[in-house]
């Protein structure tokens, strides 16, 4: 993941690229390990060999050793599909394509450092992450939300639908779209044309293409 264009002093320049090192080695032996606590296999020393920093520099960028860097990984990542989210979003010119933007944001985080650990997190890191996750799947449902109560208000959608509750089936099959393409390497294409078409029908809305 390319860190931001950093200002300040060459120190600071150098402290947050560090940062970035760091979070890219964690999230990259995220994506192979696939868990965090499983026989070792994700430890601070395997992610100090990976960035190239000693044990010392790991806490100090990330008092909180292990845990601080796993639930900040996690963060930079969620941080990352709802910038790309809205940027998609934003030149989108039907509610089919609105929603299936949002979709493509969390495929493309698939070739990030820890993307497909950030699509396929389970029980097993929920109590780590307590307090890290949901911002994004909730403006994401929100999003739709929206989406969905203008096609409803111009007829596009029976007055009786509750919207709240196609968004979060729609968010759903957006989630299920990204665990598919991490766990099983379902092609992104092929999971965005099923999305256009469910939404679409849904709405009477021109298909995404």
């Amino acid at each position: 993941m390319t860190p931001s264009p950093a200002t300040g002093s060459l120190r600071e320049r150098n402290r947050a690229r560090t940062r970035h090192e760091v979070l890219d080695a964690a999230g990259s032996l995220l994506d192979e390990t696939g868990a965090v606590d499983q026989d070792g296999a994700f430890t601070l020393e395997l992610v100090g060999q990976r960035a190239g920093v000693s044990r010392g520099t790991l806490y100090t960028h990330f008092p909180g050793g292990r845990d601080e860097i796993v639930r900040t990984a996690y963060q930079r990542l969620s941080s990352w599909v709802l910038d790309r989210s809205l940027e998609l979003r934003e030149p989108a010119t039907t509610p089919t394509h609105r929603i299936c933007a949002l979709a493509q944001a969390l495929l493309d985080v698939l070739d990030q450092p820890g993307g497909r650990f950030y699509c396929t997190t389970g029980p097993d890191v929920a109590g780590l992450l307590v307090g890290t996750t949901g911002r994004t799947s909730t403006v994401v449902g929100h999003l739709i939300e929206d989406d969905l109560r203008a096609v409803q208000e111009a007829g596009g959608l029976p007055a009786g639908a509750d919207v709240t509750v196609l968004a979060t089936l729609l968010s759903g099959a957006i989630r299920g779209a990204g665990d598919a393409a991490a766990r099983t390497g379902v092609p992104a294409r092929a999971l965005l044309d099923g999305l256009a078409t469910l939404t679409s029908s849904l709405l009477a809305d021109p298909a995404a293409g």
